[in-house]
């Protein structure tokens, strides 16, 4: 899937008119935070459990 394919999908999941494909761009690198709800509507669309999606570090693992 293309960035510009993923950002229809979160676009039209978060009931948006679209999302720049430079937003996945900087969410895969890092560069911008990632809120929950495009968290949980990113694993929607790959099918994955959201927890699947959210890094493994130690701060995390305290909290879940």
């Amino acid at each position: 899937m293309s960035q510009a394919q993923l950002a229809q999908k979160l676009a039209s999941k978060l009931a948006k008119d679209s999302i720049d494909p430079t937003t996945i761009t900087r969410l895969e690198r890092g560069s911008r935070p990632i809120t929950v709800v495009e968290l949980v509507a990113l694993a929607e669309i790959f099918g994955l459990p959201t927890e699947s999606l959210i890094p493994k570090t130690r701060i995390v693992e305290q909290h879940l």
